[in-house]
């Protein structure tokens, strides 16, 4: 099996020096946290979005770095576990690289795996700000370390409506984009 993004983020973080991750854990990252529990990358549990905003900035002051990432998938994704078809969630970002460098910034975007350590040695390298934007598979499942009967169900139903509502690439899509 592959590795996933989770995995590939932590160690080419750790490779690169990172020591703090903030963020709030949920459902959506809990493969990201069991990454980061695996490593030498100290995680910073936050109440609040904001606060862990705050934090990266100062550190980020400091160290003279920012991070930014997002995506709505993980919406989609609860969704689909809930059986519901998907919506309000097919948005399109800009590319935040481009941002970036909009504003004066080092920026860049990542859509590949294997483009991904040596933009984050890049990135780390930059001399000042610098926002790198990792982009991921919409359709990757999130594997938490246990998966919950409700949530199989729940996955079953998304996909019997999915294909009853004519959207059977989508379900054959995620079945691929996680083998």
């Amino acid at each position: 099996m592959s590795e996933k993004v989770a995995q590939v983020i932590v160690e080419t973080l750790q490779s690169a020096g990172v020591k703090n991750c903030y963020g709030i854990v949920g459902d959506t990252l809990n493969m990201f946290a069991t990454s980061l529990s695996r490593s030498e990358i100290k995680f910073v549990h936050i109440r609040h979005e904001e606060t862990g905003a705050y934090a990266a900035q100062a550190e980020a002051l400091l160290m003279d770095r920012l991070t930014a990432n997002g995506n709505l998938g993980f919406v989609e994704l609860e969704q689909k576990d809930e059986g519901l078809l998907p919506i309000y969630t097919n948005l399109t970002n800009p590319d935040f690289g481009k941002v970036a460098e909009a504003m004066g910034l080092w920026g860049k975007t990542v859509s590949k795996a294997e483009e991904l350590e040596g933009a984050v040695v890049e990135w780390l390298g930059q001399p000042g700000p610098a926002l790198l934007n990792v982009k991921v598979e919409p359709m990757e499942l999130v594997m938490p370390p246990f998966t919950a009967p409700e949530a199989v169900y729940g996955m079953a139903m998304y996909s019997i409506k999915a294909v009853m509502h004519g959207k059977a690439g989508d379900v054959f899509e995620m079945i691929g984009e996680n083998l």
